[in-house]
């Protein structure tokens, strides 16, 4: 008589054989030229034979049989059996774990007809491992080695970029997702993972969070909207080449306050001296500014969290000094971007639910912003400037309904002091005696986040004001096009 998990086990095996007939009908749908073709289905076929392989070992065991190698056909057993088993299922869960390459052997992640068909790739993917972790079908120790020691790392941020991909970077994904890490251990469409992220190590998340930097950074290198690029200036990809080269030599034990400094330093210069004064001035929204400026926000954060005796050396010895002050700026800059965009995702949210007694869940990446470190360095009870009062009118919705819940007065109150933040260091930077030579675009670069905040919240409140069905919202939300050029009075 067959145990109860053993039932569970058949029926996961079996549901994860259909979602993967569902995912290979989507592929036959592109029609890949014959060569192209080939290549993908080969490795597809790979994935499902793992697949298959790591369920029916495990069954059999749940059946108390010896698992037969279909290589061989024959049975082991003793230690040569244990020892020939972690080597199989190793083999076979980097088989699974690369599942990517399907769709990077023809491009398919630079087309955006792709986009159904890696999303649900990837999804095949974790929701196997979730089963791998929930039923022990690898045992725990076992996985948890692979996941901290192989390809843990590559899984999730394969999983957090390709699942939530969109076809360039996007203003609003980008500063929803403040920072990867949260958004997974937060996020109500990734809380089916939480189980199998708690078996992550420090060293895992952090290879997470680089992996998806380095995915954010190929993505806007390659998008080519960004055709007013001067060719004769530095790129972005030069300061993510320096940091790079700075995160590579850590392990030769080269890399230094000084070297971390200076690269600072560089990407300070580089977005005082790219933004694009006019278009800051003509337009509600400067895209490139806006999306240049959180990729090098997170790009610090990434160093300075994860080499705290640097990050305290530079606090210590900074504090007060416009290089210290420059860095506070573009934190609270992108502290405020990220705080309005969140009091959006939860008004939207409410918004929702009074639709629909289903709950919603967002299909992006988004934390609760409760446990956000906004700011990188200490912040002390006078560094805000004293004025949030008069954010009232601009951060209030404007139906009552949504104004009554208490998680939309949270986050406006937590937006009203990232603005009460930013204030006081715009005015650090105003007041800068003597001034620098670049701080004209700088401050326009710091003045065109509370402007372009004002637009984006006007946008989704005339969308609530509507009343539209929760079907209509979503399209409409989907639309919005937030790196628009209309220009200002």
């Amino acid at each position: 008589m067959k145990t109860e998990l053993e039932k569970i086990t058949e029926e996961h095996y079996k549901n994860t054989m259909l979602n993967f007939d569902d995912w290979s009908s989507i592929f036959f749908k592109l029609k890949l030229p014959k060569v192209e073709n080939s290549a993908v289905e080969k490795k597809m076929e790979e994935v499902k034979n793992a697949i298959s392989n790591l369920f029916q070992k495990r069954i059999t065991e749940l059946r108390g049989q010896p698992y037969e190698f279909k290589t061989t056909k024959s049975i082991i057993s003793g230690d040569f059996a244990a020892s020939i088993t972690v080597r199989w299922v190793d083999m076979w869960l980097r088989s699974v774990s690369d599942i990517e390459k399907t769709w990077e052997l023809t491009e398919l992640n630079n087309k955006e007809e792709a986009i159904p068909f890696i999303r649900h790739g990837i999804d095949l993917m974790i929701d196997f491992f979730i089963d791998l972790h929930k039923l022990e079908i690898v045992p725990k120790e076992l996985l948890s080695d692979f996941l901290n020691k192989e390809g843990g790392s590559k899984i999730i941020s394969s999983y957090a970029y390709n699942r939530f991909c969109q076809p360039r970077l996007d203003v609003g994904n980008l500063y929803m997702n403040f920072n990867v890490k949260l958004s997974l251990l937060e996020c109500p469409f990734t809380e089916k993972m939480s189980a199998l992220l708690k078996t992550l190590d420090d060293f895992t998340w952090k290879q997470i969070e680089l992996d998806y930097l380095k995915a954010q950074f190929m993505a806007y290198s390659k998008d080519p909207t960004q055709t007013h690029r001067d060719t004769n200036t530095p790129s972005i990809e030069y300061i993510f080449n320096e940091f790079l080269e700075l995160e590579s030599s850590k392990a030769m034990g080269e890399i230094s306050v000084e070297r971390v400094r200076d690269l600072i330093n560089d990407s300070m210069n580089y977005l005082k001296k790219e933004i694009n004064v006019d278009d800051a001035y003509r337009f509600p929204i400067e895209s490139k500014s806006l999306i240049e400026t959180k990729l090098i926000y997170d790009m610090i954060s990434f160093i300075l969290r994860y080499h705290q005796g640097i990050s305290d050396e530079i606090e210590k010895h900074n504090q007060g000094t416009r290089f210290y002050i420059d860095i506070c700026a573009i934190e609270a800059s992108v502290g405020l971007l990220s705080s309005v965009y969140h009091s959006i995702y939860v008004r939207a949210k409410e918004y929702q639910n009074r639709l629909d007694p289903i709950p919603w869940k967002a299909d992006f990446l988004v934390d609760k912003n409760e446990n956000r470190n906004i700011s990188l360095f200490s912040v002390k009870k006078n560094e805000v400037s004293e004025i949030s009062y008069l954010f009232d009118q601009d951060l209030k919705p404007r139906l009552p309904e949504l104004y009554e819940n208490k998680s939309v007065q949270l986050s406006i109150q937590k937006a009203k002091y990232q603005m009460s933040r930013w204030h006081y260091l715009f005015d650090k930077v105003l007041n800068s005696n003597p001034p620098e030579d670049l701080d004209h675009q700088f401050l326009a670069l710091l003045r065109h986040y509370p402007t372009a905040y004002t637009i984006i919240l006007n946008q989704f409140e005339k969308l609530f004001q509507e009343r539209l069905s929760r079907e209509t919202l979503n399209e409409r939300m989907r639309n919005i096009k937030f790196y628009a050029a209309s220009k200002t009075n």
